[in-house]
Order: structure tokens, then sequence, then C-alpha cells
């Protein structure tokens, strides 16, 4: 009868382990997906533009920098017309796009992110692009303004910029009007 009693018990206990190995397996294979898909879903896709951004911007300030390689956002003297001009150029054709990546990237797989609240580099990555998508907004025309005290004559015309020192540009403009 003891050998019964026993034999069942180390039957039973050999069950038990088994079934314990088997569920924590399962979970270190689940933790294991889980990371894989983090990196290859979320932060593997985010690496690339986020270094994209860091290079561009560089190459940004090392090709605007005034003389000593100052920034025209830092300092007393405020940016020319002409540095606005640019930095308008470069924010909405290559920075803006790819902050736009990073935030859709972000929003698209935070399910990936295992913290019970938002990162806050996450979170001000999001209010980066947000900020950058209202400076767009507000670049671009909305309207027009009649001028009461204006001269009855007025120059007008359009200019176009290679944006590289002594290069030649060339711009085509279309449906370009006016009205008195």
């Amino acid at each position: 009868m003891i050998a019964v009693v026993v034999t069942v018990a180390l039957a039973f206990a050999g069950y038990v382990i088994t079934y314990l190995n088997g569920l924590r397996l399962t979970q270190r294979q689940e933790r294991l997906a889980r990371v894989n898909r983090q990196l290859g879903d979320f932060y593997g896709p985010l690496l690339a533009p986020t270094e994209a951004n860091a290079r561009t911007f560089a190459a940004f300030v090392e090709q605007h920098a005034r003389p000593g390689g100052i920034s025209p956002f830092s300092g007393g003297t405020p940016p020319t017309d002409e540095e606005l001009a640019e930095w308008r150029l470069w924010v909405t054709t290559v920075f803006l796009p790819v902050l736009r990546e990073m935030r859709d990237l972000v929003v698209g797989w935070a399910d990936l992110l295992r913290e019970p609240e938002m990162p806050s580099l996450l979170m001000e990555l999001c209010a980066h692009a947000a900020g950058y998508e209202m400076d767009n907004a507000t670049w671009n025309l909305v309207g027009t303004i009649d001028v009461p005290t204006a001269a009855a004559t007025q120059d007008v015309g359009l200019t176009q910029t290679s944006h590289a020192s002594g290069t030649t540009g060339e711009a085509d403009f279309d449906g370009f009007t006016t009205t008195p």
C-alpha cells in the first residue's frame, strides 16, 4: 500500500513539476516574443528617424551657423529674415516629416510599452512634433488682407533660390495671378 501511495505521489509531483515548467517556458517565450516585437516594430524603426533627424539638424547648424559656429537662434541677436526663411524650409521639408514619422511610431506602437505611463521622453517627442505642426500651420497662407493706406502702384515679384551659395537655381511658377 505504501508503495502505491509513493508511486502516485511521485507521479503527481512529476506532473505538477512538468506543468509548472511548461507554464514558465510559455511565459518566457511570450516575454521574448514581446521583446522581439518591441525591437522589430518600435525601437528599431524609431532609431532610424531619430538618427536621421540628429544628423540633419547637425548639418543644418553646420551649414547655417554664424561666424564662430553660433546658431542663429542662440545669443542676443535675433535671426534675420533670410535665416528664418531657411529654417522654415528645413522644418517643413526635412525635420517635420521625420518628426511626424517618429510621432506616428510612438502613437501606433504604444501598446508595446510596459510602463504604467508613457515615458516622458516619448511624450516630449509628441509635444515637440505638435509644436512644429502649429508652427507649420501658421507659416502657410491663410488669407489676404487689404491695406487701405498702400500706394496705388505696387511692385510685385516672385523669387527663387537654389539654397546653395554660388549655385544657379531654376523655378517654374504656374498659375500665379495678381488682382488690382
